[in-house]
């Protein structure tokens, strides 16, 4: 039900990316990124657009020479100076896994994830719990020092407060409709009563 996509990740967190760089020559099949080296990148790797007109977009690479770079079933014009991440290995089992922790939590809450109709609202709580659960794993210690701690750290309190602090319409009659009684109605340090 949630959708959420690698290059917001890293919108939010740069030092996830294997890669970053601005786009030299823009276009939508082919772009050119003369600071990419070929050991920076695979045919398979996500693209993730980070800023301009289409942030928030991720793209196939289908091959790279010379640094230009091919893209898979991209319709979108990229810009150029827009700025990209490259990831080798996608992070989508993480938001798939973060989506089940928000589920179960507003299960704890008494709410139902799928009563929520507009995801967009859930958007940055999503990120926080992808973003925890990334740093979570690459954590070496609970160290401040280690960058992946504090981020964890970071992100799960971000996490935590968002979700206490949750304003969303939320369809409580389920009937796949929000009403003007629905809108704005979860918060969630509330418990619903049924």
């Amino acid at each position: 039900m949630l959708s959420l996509s690698n290059a917001k990740l890293l919108q939010n967190l740069l030092i996830l990316s294997d890669f970053v760089g601005r786009i030299d020559v823009g276009g939508d099949e082919e772009i050119a990124i003369t600071s990419l080296r070929n050991d920076d990148i695979n045919a398979q790797d996500t693209l993730c657009v980070i800023s301009g007109e289409n942030n928030g977009l991720d793209i196939v690479i289908t091959d790279f020479e010379d640094g230009v770079v091919s893209l898979s079933g991209n319709d979108k014009t990229l810009s150029n100076r827009d700025m990209i991440g490259i990831v080798s290995i996608p992070f989508d089992s993480y938001i798939t896994q973060a989506e089940r922790y928000l589920k179960n939590d507003f299960r704890n809450k008494g709410a139902e994830l799928d009563n929520f109709l507009n995801t967009e609202q859930l958007e940055q709580l999503h990120i926080y719990k992808t973003l925890s659960l990334i740093c979570g794993d690459r954590r070496n210690s609970t160290d401040q020092n280690d960058s992946y701690n504090a981020n964890f750290q970071r992100f799960e309190t971000m996490y935590q407060t968002e979700f206490s602090n949750l304003l969303a319409d939320y369809d409580e009659n389920e009937d796949g409709e929000i009403s003007t009684d629905e809108e704005l109605i979860f918060k969630g340090q509330v418990g619903f009563t049924r």
